[in-house]
């Protein structure tokens, strides 16, 4: 019964961000995506439409890790990281309708993986080369994705939107 209950928050919450995330796509324009601040120092920051890539990105890199027990292959990234620690990105997403369906393409790979399990698995170990649980991963892209909606959040209303109410 509490496994089952802590499954369904966890979806519960799950669905708010998502639904969230694409409103906030909603409120903004095309050319709003590459808004992106420049501190002082210099130092290179995501723009609004790499901080929803990333998302997509960092959702498909759990799903490998707990299916294949391995990292993405190098062709399935969307933000490229290179090894000066700059990123670049690997296609062409030039509208919010595009970025959507690289969300939503994600979403559908993480709920087939992860929200397809019985609920008696999520206390399962995902595998000797990650030993966390289920659940751990789960709330770790929980927590990921909260961590860059804020700052997506943020971005919106500097590039001169309101993101959406919270409901």
């Amino acid at each position: 019964m509490e496994i089952t209950g802590s499954i369904l928050e966890r979806s519960r919450a799950i669905q708010f961000s998502r639904r969230y995330l694409l409103a906030c796509l909603d409120q903004i324009t095309d050319e709003a995506l590459d808004f992106r601040l420049t501190p002082p120092n210099g130092q290179l920051t995501y723009s609004i439409r790499e901080h929803l890539l990333h998302i997509a990105d960092e959702g498909d890199i759990c799903v490998w890790i707990s299916k294949h027990g391995q990292h993405m292959p190098e062709d399935g990234w969307r933000l490229k990281t290179n090894p000066d620690g700059s990123w670049t990105v690997t296609g062409e997403w030039p509208t919010r309708d595009s970025i959507r369906t690289e969300l939503t393409k994600s979403w559908a790979f993480q709920d087939e993986f992860f929200c397809g399990r019985p609920a008696t698995q999520i206390d399962a170990v995902i595998s000797d080369k990650h030993p966390h649980l289920v659940w751990e991963a789960i709330d770790w892209m929980q927590i990921h994705e909260s961590q860059h909606r804020g700052q997506i959040m943020t971005l919106i209303r500097m590039a001169g939107f309101e993101p959406p109410q919270w409901k």
